[in-house]
């Protein structure tokens, strides 16, 4: 058997709660109605027996009629007897009625000849003796009467408010799930790779509107994520294939007839350089890729922060002094942080590495350690080529390098890798530039880390 839809599902289970409260407002109705008319009947029949005992009076335990004695209304009929239990006045009362057994002063109901009739026996006293009683009677007919159209009218209205219901109801899920369908649409031309769909619904705050506006974030996440990637690829390739290329020429010159020692031996320095340069570059794309994977667990510890960048700038002072540039560094003493050390170093040799690259001969740069407020704060400033404002945004990028950057080596992973250890740290970065006068990188490391 086909399985309903969604829609028809809602629609069936909207009918049948309604058809259930219908019936339970109907059955309410029918116990409250005959309850009432029960009562109201029991009150009118001991209202005219209060009434019929009012006309009669007892005279030497002989019951005397009143000549003004009224005929019955509202179908109520009496009948009047003696101490001997024999009739002495009827009013429309039925012989089989007559003849029962009386029960003074409580309603009851009988059925007679497939007729409900309510009975009160109410006792006249004279002198605290019986001398006789009076028997008022009602039919229920009317009840039963007013119940059975009760139930005709539940019976005609009840399928034409389904019917009326089913249509609104499948109206109002139609008009509800309509964003279904289009999410569902939607979400077949992106399984065929078209991320550009969007579903642009007004966020009406309730259930729909929020999974509607959810569904565009995620697919304008995916999309983002989806040509970054494209673009890491192509950046990739195109950083690889140029050592590879180096490499095979090379290799295959080294390999020709004719070559020399010498020309051999410079095609492997060649060979072995582009081979760093393609390892570092595979190196980097490991680490953020672990790092967006979120694979790799920082060894955090306790290091003092100013002894690990006076350690690291004495490394790089080496390769600065063969530029002729300077570095200096100053802090306000020991200042310990929970850090992973060997992400720190990697950090410094990428921010003091660049500075001195890009730095004019005979720069100088500046390292300034120092604590404010809530954070430690790191800047690394350079007199060198500066970047330019249109750059600025893109510094973070892989693979980015600035077109003013001109032959200077390097794979532009570097502050991509920066950026990734300073989340890393839950901390923050900014860079300032400006062409030709310098650049100032500030790393700010949270105090909570101590």
């Amino acid at each position: 058997m086909k399985h309903l839809s969604i829609r028809r599902q809602m629609t069936l289970w909207f009918a049948i709660s309604l058809l259930v409260v219908m019936s339970v407002m109907y059955l309410a109705m029918h116990v409250v109605l005959k309850r009432t008319m029960m009562n109201n009947a029991e009150s009118i029949v001991q209202a005219y027996g209060a009434q019929a005992s009012s006309y009669i009076e007892a005279e030497n335990g002989t019951i005397k009629f009143d000549e003004s004695m009224p005929d019955s209304e509202a179908e109520v009929y009496f009948q009047i007897f003696n101490s001997d239990d024999q009739s002495v006045y009827s009013y429309g009362v039925p012989d089989e009625i007559s003849s029962l057994t009386p029960d003074f002063n409580q309603p009851r109901v009988l059925s007679i000849s497939g007729i409900n009739w309510m009975i009160y026996d109410q006792e006249i006293e004279e002198d605290s003796s019986q001398i006789g009683w009076v028997r008022s009677v009602k039919s229920l007919n009317y009840i039963d009467e007013t119940l059975s159209n009760l139930f005709i009218v539940f019976l005609c209205l009840c399928p034409a408010f389904l019917i009326f219901a089913l249509l609104i109801g499948y109206f109002l899920v139609r008009r509800t799930l309509l964003p279904i369908d289009k999410i569902t649409a939607a979400a077949s031309k992106i399984g065929r790779g078209d991320l550009s769909q969007r579903l642009n619904m007004k966020n009406t705050g309730d259930e729909v509107g929020r999974l509607s506006a959810t569904f565009d974030e995620m697919i304008e996440r995916l999309e983002t994520a989806f040509l970054a990637e494209k673009q890491f690829t192509s950046d990739a390739s195109h950083e690889l294939r140029t050592p590879v290329a180096v490499i095979t020429a090379y290799a295959e010159n080294a390999i020709s007839e004719g070559s020399t020692p010498e020309e051999n031996k410079h095609a492997m320095e060649v060979i072995l350089r582009e081979s760093k340069k393609m390892s570092a570059t595979i190196s980097s794309l490991l680490m953020l890729t672990r790092g967006d994977q979120r694979k790799y667990q920082p060894n955090l510890e306790l290091i003092d922060l100013a002894q690990l960048i006076e350690d690291v700038a004495d490394e790089v002072r080496m390769s600065a002094e063969q530029k002729d540039v300077s570095i200096s560094v100053s802090t306000c003493g020991s200042i310990l942080l929970m850090l992973d050390q060997t992400l720190m170093t990697n950090l410094l040799l990428n921010l003091l590495g660049n500075a001195v690259k890009y730095s004019k001969i005979g720069g100088h740069v500046e390292i300034i350690l120092f604590s404010e407020r809530r954070n430690v704060v790191l800047k690394i400033k350079d007199d060198g080529i500066g970047i330019s404002k249109e750059d600025l945004p893109k510094v973070f990028n892989r693979f980015f390098r600035s077109e003013h950057s001109g032959d200077t080596e390097g794979t532009g992973l570097g502050l991509a890798i920066v950026k990734w250890i300073v989340d890393v740290h839950r901390g923050e970065i900014k860079i300032e530039s400006e062409l030709s006068i310098g650049t100032t990188v500030t790393v700010y490391f949270p105090i909570d880390q101590i």
